[in-house]
Order: C-alpha cells, then sequence, then structure tokens
C-alpha cells in the first residue's frame, strides 16, 4: 500500500513540478527539448499569444507541416497578410473545424485559407485524437483544460515515460532504455522548435542523396501498376462539418483552397467524395493531386512514404495560384 501511494506521488508530483510536456506553464514560447512536442499545441499556444498577427492560414496534418512552407505561400498573397501554419500530426477534419471555430472565438481575422486534404486521414474520424501527441488542444475541442492535462498525466505515468525521464532529471545519464522516449541531440539547445522541422533531412539528401534513400529503401515498398481508388470516406457528419467551415469562409469573404494531397500510396480520392467536395467549396477551389501522377510517381519526392518533400508543395502551390486562380493584389 505505502509503495503505491510513493509511486502516485512521485509520479504526480514529478509531472506537475517539471512539466516534461510544457503544457502547464508557458506564454506561448517553446524551446527544442528532449521530450517531443505535441505539435497541435505548441501551434495553438503560438497563435493564441497574439491573434491579431495572422490573417492566413494553412490547415492539415504533418504533411501540410512538412510539404507546404510559409515562405512559398506568401508569393502568391499579398505582402501585408499575416501568414500561420495551424497543422497538428495525424490532423482531422474535427480538428480543422476546431481551429477555424477557434479563430472566430477570439475575433480573429481569416483572409486566406489553404487546406491540405490526405485521403487517409482527414475524413477518418470525426472525434479528438487520443494520446498526448496527438490530442487537440482544449480550446480546439472545446473540451476542459483538466480533461486535457490529464491525458498527457496518464501517458506520462503509464506508457513508460515517467521512469526514463525521472531518471535522466536525477542522474543526467543516457541509458540504451530512453532511445524512443528521450530525444538527445536537442539537449541543452536554446533554439525556438520549429514545428514539423525537416532541415536535418533536407541536409541529409543535399549531402547525399543517393545514401539517404538507399537508408530508406526498405521503407518504399512497390506499389500496384493499375490504379487505385480509395473507398468513399465522407460521411454525413463530415458534410455537416465542411459545411460549417465554408459558412466560416463566406462569412470573413476569405480566399481559400482545398489541396488533396499526393501521397506515395497513389491511392487516387473516390469521385463521390471529390464531387462533395465541389459541391460545398466550387470546382475552382479544389485541387486533386491524389493518385497516379508527376508527384507521386518518383519516390525522391519524398522523405518517405508518409512526407512529400517541401519542392513539391512550392509547385503545387504554383499550379494553385496560378491561371484562374490568379495571384491577389
Amino acid at each position: 500500500m505505502i509503495p503505491l501511494f510513493l509511486f502516485g506521488v512521485v509520479s504526480i508530483g514529478s509531472f506537475y513540478y517539471y512539466d516534461p510536456f510544457h503544457v502547464l506553464n508557458n506564454q506561448g514560447t517553446f524551446q527544442e527539448s528532449i521530450v517531443g512536442y505535441n505539435e497541435e499545441f505548441v501551434a495553438t499556444e503560438r497563435y493564441l499569444k497574439d491573434p491579431s498577427r495572422y490573417d492566413s492560414f494553412i490547415f492539415g496534418s504533418s504533411r501540410a507541416g512538412c510539404g507546404f512552407r510559409i515562405n512559398d505561400w506568401s508569393a502568391s498573397l499579398r505582402k501585408k497578410d499575416g501568414l500561420f501554419l495551424f497543422a497538428a500530426s495525424n490532423e482531422t477534419i474535427f480538428g480543422i473545424l476546431g481551429k477555424i471555430k477557434l479563430i472566430e472565438e477570439v475575433d480573429g481575422q481569416l483572409d486566406n485559407a489553404l487546406i491540405i486534404i490526405d485521403t487517409d486521414k482527414t475524413f477518418k474520424s470525426y472525434e479528438n485524437a487520443k494520446g498526448h501527441l496527438f490530442v487537440k488542444h482544449y480550446r480546439v475541442s472545446n473540451t476542459p483544460r483538466s480533461t486535457y492535462i490529464t491525458t498527457f498525466l496518464k501517458d506520462y505515468i503509464f506508457s513508460g515515460f515517467f521512469i526514463r525521464y525521472l531518471d535522466y532529471k536525477l542522474f543526467a545519464k543516457e541509458r540504451p532504455y530512453m532511445e524512443g522516449y528521450l530525444d538527445f541531440s536537442k539537449q541543452g539547445s536554446k533554439e525556438t522548435h520549429q514545428l514539423f522541422n525537416v532541415n536535418e533531412r533536407i541536409r541529409a539528401i543535399a549531402k547525399d542523396s543517393i545514401k539517404y534513400y538507399k537508408e530508406n529503401q526498405s521503407l518504399f515498398i512497390s506499389r500496384p501498376e493499375k490504379p487505385s481508388v480509395n473507398e468513399p470516406i465522407i460521411s454525413e457528419r463530415g458534410i455537416t462539418y465542411l459545411k460549417e467551415i465554408k459558412s466560416i469562409f463566406d462569412k470573413h469573404h476569405a480566399n481559400y483552397k482545398l489541396v488533396i494531397g499526393p501521397l506515395y500510396n497513389q491511392v487516387k480520392m473516390h469521385p463521390k467524395d471529390l464531387q462533395i467536395l465541389k459541391d460545398i467549396f466550387g470546382e475552382s477551389q479544389i485541387h486533386d493531386f491524389s493518385g497516379q501522377n508527376k508527384f507521386t510517381e518518383d519516390r525522391h519526392h519524398y522523405f518517405e512514404p508518409s512526407h512529400y518533400r517541401p519542392f513539391v508543395g512550392a509547385e503545387i502551390l504554383q499550379q494553385v495560384y496560378t491561371s484562374k486562380s490568379k495571384k491577389l493584389e
């Protein structure tokens, strides 16, 4: 009974004392850490620190975060626009809508929006995510802050993280069993955390691309020669969410684009789902890069099968914001 009591005191006490996930006390600034962040929490806190700075948003998953850069998007917008990457790991339509509603809640501006849709993720769930790396910020999901913090506390105690983290905090010694839980390459860094940072992978490819893709060759499994099409995935609830997003865009007279991303699996979005998007947002606002095309054909367009490289996003933006979708003046 006493050991169990002590375990509870030490585990819960160390969570609130050290704040390993940086969700208890912060002012919207985050330095690099040996503990992986919930990227959405970082983004949301930074936005809430000064909402008036931003009026143009990229929404989507880590694929949007890795593949679409603010600087590339800015070339298609006005100089005065305040651009913000509002992405989240494993993002779904639930989180995208929640963020757009949060912008409304704080009386934020919404002049431009770019939504990156993943055929395998965006409409997979219409509920809040689970786990401390994926759960939606309590302001995004409209849940009590205490419930949100409890998600982190549970993972801290019951995932094996607590023992490894406290061991390192007390003895400052790296041990093999900490691998996968703590990232010691970030130890002592004073740099500001960059969301979905792929700079190391970019440098590795630039230094020796042959070596990089040889070392990661096993990740790029062969794909069927015959084109495949995803099953219809947008439900009635999804349609409701999409219409709510469209209503908010219209209220703000926003300039918006929806891009179906070029996933390595080359699975095409189902025509029924594509038509739903066109019916709600307008055909000219939907840009489908799923399936077999010049972007998905070459593995060198990807860091690994889940994430395409920024030059792919840059070229997509050029296509999306040219011709009929002319650049804003």
